[in-house]
């Protein structure tokens, strides 16, 4: 059994980060965009490190910018981070789409958007199979090894029906619920403390 002094001490679990990794915010982090957020690491060496917050939903859609998809049901967008806020990303399990780049063996960065496109106007694959960001995220040298050293960050790794399929708004909840018995007490630790 856990000591409940240490329920809340906050500590980097010391998984490695890797690209196709998780980083899990703690849940005392408060600066916006990654409050509660679940960044998806799509590159990481020890130069550098890029990855899309998965979990901030945008008041746009993707209908929004893209006038050829007027026609469709509202197609959510996130906001992939405070970095190229004009760059559109994508994630997706179709390695078909031509120019995909591979994060994992299941789950590929962008491709071209053009056969996208075509594809949702033609029915051929469902809006839900893709999850469409704007903005990334990125760490310089050393900079994210120094975050993960001061306890900001937890790293996991979810399959990637998971990652694509969860709930944007639950995404931080259950996947602390996945990591286990001390995390899920993370997870029901308000937003908010003054307000509980």
């Amino acid at each position: 059994m856990m000591n409940s002094e240490n329920i809340f001490s906050i500590k980097y679990n010391q998984e490695i980060p890797d690209t196709g990794k998780l980083l899990i915010a703690e849940p005392f982090l408060t600066d916006y965009p990654f409050s509660r957020s679940v960044v998806l690491l799509v590159n990481h060496s020890l130069e550098s490190s890029m990855g899309i917050i998965l979990n901030v939903p945008m008041h746009q859609s993707l209908n929004d910018i893209i006038t050829d998809l007027k026609g469709l049901e509202n197609i959510p967008l996130y906001r992939g981070g405070p970095l190229g806020e004009d760059i559109l990303f994508f994630i997706h399990s179709h390695s078909h789409i031509p120019a995909a780049l591979p994060i994992t063996n299941k789950l590929y960065l962008n491709g071209d958007f053009d056969i996208v496109k075509e594809l949702l106007l033609e029915g051929k694959v469902e809006p839900n199979d893709f999850r469409f960001f704007l903005g990334y995220s990125g760490w310089g040298p050393e900079q994210l090894q120094n975050e993960l050293k001061t306890n900001t960050w937890l790293v996991t790794e979810e399959p990637a029906e998971y990652i694509i399929n969860q709930s944007a708004k639950l995404l931080w909840k259950n996947i602390l619920h996945n990591m286990g018995y001390k995390y899920k007490l993370w997870a029901r630790y308000p937003l908010v403390p003054s307000q509980n």
